[in-house]
């Protein structure tokens, strides 16, 4: 399987002049969500992940501003209510 970020139902990259950022997610065929993330600042830096619904990623991206200031939430829950 090949994942673009084009294809990322959540795409989010930042960059300033002390760190890079980017943080991707895609809705797998079973319904899980799959995040690719890169924090510059972090170690380790690359970090991939799964979560069992889009309503469990909510939740855990709720709180990071960085990702939250760059996604259309509403209509993220709206996709959750369906």
């Amino acid at each position: 399987m090949y994942l673009n970020p084009k294809d990322a139902f959540v795409a989010v990259e930042y960059n300033d002049d002390y760190n890079m950022r980017f943080h991707y997610a895609w809705e797998l065929k079973d319904g899980k969500i799959l995040v690719a993330e890169y924090i510059s600042e972090n170690y380790p830096s690359f970090s991939i992940f799964t979560f069992d619904s889009l309503e469990e990623y909510l939740e855990a991206i709720e709180g990071v501003d960085w990702i939250i200031e760059n996604v259309d939430l509403e209509d993220l829950k709206k996709k959750v209510a369906v």
